[in-house]
């Protein structure tokens, strides 16, 4: 099974900003998405928003699907919420 970590966050941060984090984290998702059969995204933190930087679609015929650049409050969004439980208070 998976359980949530800061394992991802932790290997992002320790590459030069944003597009490393993308480019380090993307095979990670893709088999994530593969092995769970459904979508994953990432998003970040811009201001009062979350902001997805990257999605991969579900590998099967349907799914749920964000798309890249989608912003949403982060209190009216689950991922939103994920990433205010985890910043300092």
């Amino acid at each position: 099974g998976y359980r949530l970590t800061n394992r991802l966050f932790t290997l992002g941060m320790s590459q030069p900003p944003i597009r490393d984090l993308a480019s380090t984290a993307l095979p990670v998702m893709q088999e994530l998405a593969r092995q769970a059969g459904q979508s994953c995204h990432m998003a970040v933190v811009s201001g009062a928003e979350m902001v997805v930087i990257i999605a991969i679609e579900a590998p099967g015929l349907s799914g749920f699907a964000v798309r890249v650049g989608y912003r949403r409050p982060l209190h009216r969004s689950n991922s939103g919420r994920i990433l205010l439980a985890f910043q300092s208070p």
